[in-house]
């Protein structure tokens, strides 16, 4: 089971860590691990943790950023479903 706590001195929550996904039947997935970009940088499981741990402040701020392009991105999506829907009716 993940970690949910953001205050936990783990690499999950660390300014250094970001974590690696997978891509398995069209679906991306979190993966257990991922990389650790202090000093030369090495793949490390979320769970473990260091010396050099700082909290990972930008966290919010990343998934805000996420979250609007994603809307960003829907919107285009559905204007170009209505362009297609258009078309289609146009032909037909």
């Amino acid at each position: 089971m993940e970690n949910t706590d953001t205050n936990e001195k783990t690499c999950e929550h660390c300014n250094y860590f970001s974590r690696y996904y997978t891509i398995f039947h069209l679906q991306l997935n979190a993966v257990y691990c991922g990389l650790c970009f202090y000093g030369r940088g090495k793949t490390i499981n979320i769970d473990k943790s260091c010396s050099h741990w700082e909290p990972a402040l930008q966290e919010k701020k990343r998934k805000d950023s996420a979250r609007s392009f994603m809307r960003y991105v829907a919107k285009k999506i559905e204007q170009i479903a209505l362009i297609l829907e258009y078309d289609q009716k146009s032909t037909d």
